[in-house]
């Protein structure tokens, strides 16, 4: 156990906070940070990208879990920065899928237009990797 942060001078003290943040993030996954008991709206792939994004809109929702109806399971996430990309790609005159095409297809063109994994692929991982990817992919 270090010791008090009071004994020590502050560059000793940054080091200690920074010991005790990293192995915070490095044991715990997103789901340690999730609250049990809150709100959770889910998305079907097959739901048109407008339509998702009305949701998403009305609902006040930065992000929200994909679910594949086929796989049984939550294969992604539809985010504020998808809407983004998508408008980016219109107001470009690039060829993109109407917003009448479901989820899963603006998926799949957004894999191969940037690549890179997908917020599922992300969620299993210490927190410490994904706070890593989030920088490493930064627009800032």
């Amino acid at each position: 156990m270090p010791p008090e942060p009071s004994s020590q001078n502050p560059s000793m003290q940054i080091a200690v906070i920074r010991h005790v943040v990293s192995g915070i993030l490095l044991h715990n996954t997103i789901y340690d940070v999730v609250p049990l008991s809150s709100k959770l709206t889910v998305l079907d792939t097959q739901l048109p990208v407008k339509q998702a994004f009305k949701i998403m809109h009305d609902e006040g929702l930065a992000l929200v879990p994909l679910w594949d109806d086929r796989q049984g399971t939550i294969t992604g996430m539809l985010t504020a920065s998808d809407f983004v990309l998508i408008l980016r790609k219109l107001q470009r005159n690039i060829q993109v899928i109407s917003n009448e095409e479901p989820i899963f297809a603006w998926k799949e063109a957004k894999l191969q237009f940037y690549g890179g994994p997908d917020g599922a692929a992300m969620q299993r991982r210490p927190l410490i990797h994904v706070l890593l990817h989030i920088f490493a992919n930064s627009f800032i």
